[in-house]
């Protein structure tokens, strides 16, 4: 379909469907009419139902220059946004751990699933790190491994670790429990001890995981041993081999590392998420023992004290979440979301931290600021 410009000339526009227009999410493309005329711009939020069924009725088209369609799914490259790019792993996780035991694709998928993630964190790794904090919400056995493999990915980018190093390094981190999903599930909300036989399966899920995926055609031997030894400890008292020190392999202490760290970030049936901050500090005062000490020094270097998506509130009573990292650690690039009553702010406003009357006060948890924000927002769209 042809459209003329405003400017002259004219503009092949191709129609949407209403499923294109995701509810609580950045449009990649500008959004026409069927006259050709401007209805939203790239990066405004859809709010609700009713703003796509009324947008409908008035056409939806977009500029086939600004798109491509490629697996039938539209993409606009230059305006991905490492958020959305996370939260479709979803159900692509959901997938590949449902079948897994017929499933003979299982290394195609789940490289499918390393490369957005690597994807995610070359558009924004600073977005990707906030992902874990305010992401989107799901099953522990899928939303854990997503969040250990972007970590895992930034942190070996930073150690100079090339690309096919991360992708396989990123896959062990995905499919490091394969064999027990069911028993993370069941655990997660579980407020009894565990039963000898949980116990068991628990000891005995990094060699289950590791001969499920040589059945499954793995072969690579970074993927392998990192499976196989992410739970042992740097002072030899993991399982399930009692290694330590040099003899785990890289790829696997630095699984250990995001494991815990994410464990500890994440809220369970019988404990509150730990605070991103006084989770770092638990890493921290484990290096040697259960952590290697090396690889924790980069490890809290890159992810931070006060990581991307921590909420803060702020010496004048304002609640203010970190979006950047800033010129030290102490020091992050934060925007105030909500005034020191707590009512949410119509205009995110950005402060600094140097300023006395905009300091950290203290690190507070997603629950107790109890406010819904606009993540597209905060990032500008990434």
């Amino acid at each position: 379909m042809w459209m003329p410009l405003a400017e002259g000339g004219v503009m092949e526009m191709q129609h949407l469907n209403e499923r294109d227009l995701k509810v609580g999410e950045p449009i990649p493309w500008n959004v026409y009419d069927r006259n050709g005329q401007l209805l939203l711009h790239a990066g405004v939020v859809i709010e609700s139902i009713h703003q796509v069924a009324e947008l409908k009725e008035r056409g939806l088209f977009v500029n086939t220059s600004d798109w491509e369609v490629g697996g039938g799914i539209v993409a606009a490259k230059e305006k991905i946004s490492a958020f959305m790019l996370l939260d479709e792993l979803h159900e692509n996780m959901e997938r590949l751990f449902g079948h897994i035991s017929v499933d003979d694709s299982l290394v195609e998928k789940t490289l499918k699933i390393v490369k957005t993630i690597q994807q995610a964190c070359e558009v924004d790794e600073e977005v990707a790190i906030a992902s874990i904090f305010i992401g989107r919400d799901g099953r522990y056995p899928v939303v854990h491994p997503i969040q250990v493999g972007v970590l895992c990915e930034i942190v070996a980018k930073h150690f100079g670790r090339p690309a096919e190093e991360r992708q396989m390094l990123v896959a062990a981190a995905i499919t490091m429990n394969v064999s027990m999903v069911n028993l993370q599930t069941k655990l997660h909300v579980q407020k009894e001890p565990l039963s000898e036989a949980q116990r068991q399966e628990l000891r005995n899920h990094p060699q289950a995981s590791f001969d499920l995926l040589k059945q499954k055609g793995v072969t690579d031997p970074t993927w392998l041993n990192a499976v196989l030894q992410h739970h042992e400890k740097a002072d030899g008292s993991g399982y399930a081999q009692g290694l330590s020190g040099s003899a785990i392999s890289p790829a696997a202490r630095l699984i250990t590392l995001a494991d815990v760290y994410c464990a500890l970030v994440t809220a369970r049936i019988h404990r509150p998420a730990m605070l991103p901050n006084v989770a770092m500090r638990e890493v921290f005062l484990q290096r040697g023992k259960q952590v290697d000490p090396v690889m924790t020094d980069q490890f809290v270097k890159v992810v931070g004290i006060y990581p991307p998506g921590t909420f803060l509130r702020l010496m004048n009573g304002e609640i203010a979440i970190v979006t950047r990292h800033g010129k030290s650690s102490a020091l992050p690039i934060v925007q105030s979301v909500a005034g020191a009553r707590g009512a949410p702010l119509s205009v995110y406003i950005k402060r600094d931290c140097s300023n006395e009357k905009h300091a950290i006060r203290e690190v507070i948890s997603k629950d107790e600021a109890c406010i819904k924000v606009n993540r597209y927002a905060l990032w500008g769209h990434q």
